[in-house]
């Protein structure tokens, strides 16, 4: 039993033995293991801790990349804002001193016309005849003065039309945008048109920047003729980018403003010279509106000045054609006169239009200080105007050259003049309430009519008879008085 026993301890210390051996062979594996682990792990940490201190050095480059990018965005769309917004301020700048300069002329002339009417309504109220007609010369010049000044908007500079188009794709083309900025012309405005026909004038863009694309839609026009009628117009876009504006004519002339975008881009008045147009009977009475001088020209056709419509012609038959002269817009004519080889001879307030066919020149300014009468002198062709500021008739020749002036020591407020065909010169004169006659060299040779109360005399004429005919205004009558008075 013992011996078995010890046996069994043997074998069991054996086992025990290998086992050991076993053992310590896979611990020391195991450490193996263990150990390279430990490295692998400190590998990994130490490329941990690389790829932490990579991952935060790339991302303060990333950072401050994107720090510096966005600060030289923000800089640069600062820039490009801060001119688009330059742009935009000198286009308004510009617009609103074309405006408000435009805007300060007609409130001057609103100004005036308001103190005027507010004269001639205390005269007309308040005053005596006496007085009414003294004040009559200065009224007479005022008025002239303030219908010869241009307060018509179409004058102005045009105003330019903008709008911002911001960029499709900033990243790409560096830029927040354009203002586009474009002024709008009138062209093949018509000198003349006839009634019932079709208007038609052109807008084009002008200048060299970059330039609205607009269409029909994008353009409101507003056409109102001279008796304030809105008249229903067409837009079209023409194949060169142009714009036509279609509207039928009916009266004498039209304002024309449009809009382009819902912004005023032009004005002009149309036609430039006047409406031809054909009146009988009655109709004339809407035709005409503020007549002067009349004078007979070859052919039976009388000229009649008109100082709102330049002035027209129409023949006996009562047919009438207005107007088919134009003359400077500062023009009011108001007396007329016609030389024996047809030319025309047209007294304003400071000057005469002298008309030969299509072409017009103007002589006497500064020479002239109130034109009112005038007359050829069928024996030495010379054109007598009566000067009623200097109270004096001065002689012309008729190319416009000044030769010489009488009548002082006799005129006070001269008004019209006729001359016969011996070349005896007849002058009203409304402050002396007669007609004085002088020779052709102004030699003064007596007074007319003192005798027949004449009243504020004007107008004046002579028949092949040698009877002067006298439109006495203040007795509103017509006297006739032979060569003798």
């Amino acid at each position: 039993m013992d011996d078995h026993m010890k046996h069994e301890c043997v074998e069991l210390q054996a086992a025990a033995a290998e086992y050991t051996e076993y053992l310590n062979s896979q611990l020391e594996k195991v450490k193996a293991k263990e150990k390279t682990a430990r490295d692998r792990k400190k590998r990994l940490q130490d490329m941990l801790k690389d790829e932490d201190e990579h991952y935060e050095k790339e991302e303060n480059e990333i950072k401050e990349l994107m720090k510096h990018t966005l600060e030289m965005m923000t800089t640069k769309i600062e820039e490009n804002g801060k001119m688009l917004l330059k742009s935009v301020k000198d286009v308004y700048d510009s617009n609103k001193e074309i405006l408000n300069a435009k805007i300060k002329e007609l409130d001057f002339i609103e100004s005036d016309c308001n103190s005027v009417q507010e004269f001639v309504e205390a005269v007309k109220h308040h005053g005596n005849a006496k007085q009414l007609m003294s004040v009559r010369q200065g009224l007479t010049s005022r008025f002239q003065e303030l219908l010869s000044v241009n307060d018509s908007v179409s004058r102005m500079e045009p105003c330019s039309v903008f709008k911002f188009l911001p960029s499709a794709d900033f990243m790409k083309e560096g830029k927040l945008g354009e203002i586009a900025t474009s002024q709008f012309q009138f062209k093949d405005i018509p000198e003349f048109v006839n009634v019932g026909d079709e208007v038609h004038i052109k807008l084009v863009t002008v200048g060299q920047q970059q330039k609205l694309n607009v269409s029909e839609e994008d353009i409101q026009v507003d056409v109102t003729s001279s008796t304030d009628e809105t008249v229903a117009t067409m837009v079209t876009r023409n194949e060169d980018g142009t714009f036509s504006i279609t509207w039928q004519a009916a009266t004498r002339h039209y304002n024309v403003s449009i809009s382009v975008l819902g912004k005023p881009a032009g004005t002009v008045v149309v036609p430039k010279k006047g409406l031809l147009h054909v009146f009988k009977g009655d109709a004339m009475m809407g035709a005409l509106e503020s007549l002067t001088g009349v004078t007979m020209l070859k052919n039976d056709v009388i000229m009649v000045c008109d100082i709102m419509i330049l002035f027209v012609r129409m023949n006996q038959r009562n047919d009438l054609t207005i107007p088919v002269i134009i003359l400077s817009e500062s023009f009011l004519p108001l007396y007329s006169a016609v030389s024996s080889k047809g030319l025309i001879f047209i007294t304003s307030s400071k000057e005469v239009a002298l008309i030969n066919g299509e072409d017009i020149k103007y002589f006497g300014k500064g020479i002239l200080i109130e034109a009112v009468g005038i007359a050829v002198h069928p024996l030495n062709s010379y054109v007598y105007v009566v000067d009623n500021g200097a109270h004096c008739v001065r002689v012309f020749s008729q190319d416009g050259v000044y030769v010489s002036c009488f009548g002082h020591e006799q005129l006070q407020k001269p008004r019209c003049i006729c001359i016969d065909n011996n070349g005896n010169v007849m002058v009203s004169d409304e402050g002396l309430n007669s007609v004085e006659l002088y020779k052709a060299d102004g030699q003064f040779r007596r007074s007319l009519s003192r005798n027949l109360s004449l009243k504020h005399p004007e107008g004046i004429a002579i028949d092949k008879y040698g009877y002067v005919y006298v439109c006495d205004y203040g007795n509103s009558r017509v006297v006739k008085v032979d060569s003798r008075g």
